[in-house]
């Protein structure tokens, strides 16, 4: 008997030596011999963001950045708009050596790192901006490059460990703020308040300066497109930037789509700069084109027209009207309006039909379609004109699914072709 006890003894002590287990009770039958992650080793911190994500069409925006100001002090820089009505709220507070130091360490100890290397889920997708976070290192002094980028990003496999984990950070990320800096405001409709009847105060006989040539009063922007396309310019050259070198998770991008940034994740067959493509047409009818970007997907059954953005233009200054992406998509149909179609899991499915304001710079629902579970488990088919995905403030269908998916087909039937010019053409 004492022979059979050492005899296991010895192959319990072998397998731990072997496999690195550091307790018995892990080669219990039934039990998981743990695995860790391979430690990333990495440099000096030299920013991070995070884009928190949110789940509406509403323009919300959250975004915080930690960098360095023009003095060299670290500082973190925090935006908020909750619509598109709402303005840009920006505010900077001061981060302290110590806090910077705490939040540099809790990402090495803790290997945060390795989570950018989970596999993808199969999830849907719930979120119409996913959230994630972004780092850079200066990883010369451990071999690497001076700007290596890592990135966690939702719909990945995240065990529970790593969800509490991701939920200490972001305990870290608010423990950065000190005192507030400054606070700045940024409007999209500053001359909305803009008095209209300054021209009463002309006195009688007072040259205006609006007595011009005929030839110049008679021309009409909307006639000279390379006027327009010098106008959405920025667009242009922050879309090839993405385009050439690629999506940089720590730069702040104020015209790259979602769609465009998976687009250049995933690009398929063809130059990028030849297969994404732009439309300048004025679809809201008020003299101005706006500006679509977008490009073509053929799954087998001819190709579709996807559009990323929509611009207008706001005192001459671009202007983002519209993002798409893979599963919160758009495509055009007749008479300037357009098919929205997302999923957000297998009980949600949403569709409808918009078309833009008449100064081109909103979205205006004609329909609105979606589909959610209830609290009993039931879908429930639901319709509004708002396009606000809230049960509450829509009315529910008396339909079968069938009825309910003959009217997203019967849209998809209504949709066409666009005759895209490649982004790389543009006559900038």
């Amino acid at each position: 008997m004492k022979k059979s006890l050492i005899f296991i003894m010895i192959c319990l002590i072998g397998c731990i030596v072997m496999t690195g287990c550091k307790k018995v009770k892990d080669l219990i039958p039934g039990g998981i011999i743990p695995t860790e992650d391979k430690i990333v080793e990495v440099g000096e911190l030299t920013g991070f963001s995070y884009h928190p994500g949110y789940g509406d069409m509403d323009g919300a925006y959250h975004f915080q950045s930690l960098e360095k100001n023009e003095d060299g002090d670290w500082v973190i820089v925090v935006s908020d708009k909750d619509n598109f009505s709402e303005p840009l709220i920006i505010r900077t507070y001061e981060v302290s050596d110590e806090a910077f130091e705490d939040f540099e360490s809790f990402i090495k100890d803790n290997n945060i790192l390795a989570l950018s290397d989970r596999k993808d889920s199969d999830l849907f997708v719930t979120d119409y901006t996913p959230w994630y976070y972004s780092f850079s290192f200066d990883n010369t002094s451990v071999g690497g490059d001076s700007r290596e980028s890592y990135s966690i990003e939702e719909y990945k496999e995240y065990s529970d460990k790593d969800q509490e984990l991701l939920e200490k950070l972001d305990t870290r990320i608010k423990n950065l703020r000190g005192k507030m800096i400054s606070e700045v405001e940024e409007k999209d409709d500053d001359y909305d308040d803009v008095d209209n009847d300054d021209d009463d105060d002309i006195s009688e006989g007072e040259d205006d300066g609006s007595d011009k040539g005929e030839d110049e009063s008679d021309k009409s922007p909307a006639d000279d497109a390379e006027a327009y396309i010098e106008s959405y310019k920025p667009v242009f050259e922050e879309i090839m930037e993405v385009i050439e070198n690629g999506y940089d998770y720590d730069a702040t991008y104020d015209y790259v789509s979602d769609g465009l940034v998976e687009k250049v994740m995933y690009p398929g067959e063809g130059e990028l700069s030849e297969t994404v493509g732009y439309l300048l047409e004025d679809l809201s009818g008020d003299g101005v084109p706006e500006l679509l970007i977008g490009t073509d997907e053929d799954y087998g059954e001819g190709p579709t027209s996807y559009i990323y953005s929509i611009f207008t233009l706001k005192d001459d200054e671009p202007y983002s009207v519209m993002d798409g992406w893979a599963r919160s998509s758009y495509q055009s149909m007749d008479d300037g309006h357009f098919f929205y179609s997302g999923s957000g899991g297998a009980s949600i499915t949403l569709f409808g039909e918009n078309h833009l304001s008449k100064d081109g710079s909103e979205i205006i629902w004609d329909d609105f379609y979606f589909s959610d579970e209830d609290e009993t488990g039931k879908i429930g088919l639901y319709h509004n004109t708002s396009g606000t995905f809230d049960a509450a403030v829509s009315e529910e269908l008396k339909m079968s699914e069938d009825d309910f998916y003959t009217i997203m087909y019967d849209y998809e039937k209504r949709c066409k072709t666009i005759s895209w010019t490649p982004v790389g053409e543009a006559p900038l």
